[in-house]
């Protein structure tokens, strides 16, 4: 049985290899001996992975900017969520 699809979405057009392939923009695992050129999993779980350190960051520099400035309000779950998405 052969399939077909396409080259998930890539962050550099119009090069060989993009460095970084799929939702999350992580590093494809292309290898020069064949192997698989994108894992669904593996990207799913690395997003989640990076996603999670992200949010994480997102909310020490929040705390540490309301240390500072105790009359900011504090960040929702979405602008947390969306200061993650910066990082």
């Amino acid at each position: 049985m052969s399939l077909q699809g396409e080259w998930p979405h890539g962050n550099q057009k119009g090069t060989p290899l993009d460095s970084a392939v799929g939702l999350m923009q992580v590093p494809n695992g292309m290898t020069s001996s064949g192997g698989p050129a994108f894992d669904w999993y593996n990207d799913t779980s690395t997003g989640a992975s990076t996603f999670q350190s992200k949010l994480s960051s997102a909310g020490n520099y929040s705390s540490s900017e309301h240390s500072t400035y105790p009359s900011l309000p504090a960040l929702t779950g979405t602008q947390l969520e969306n200061e993650a998405l910066v990082y």
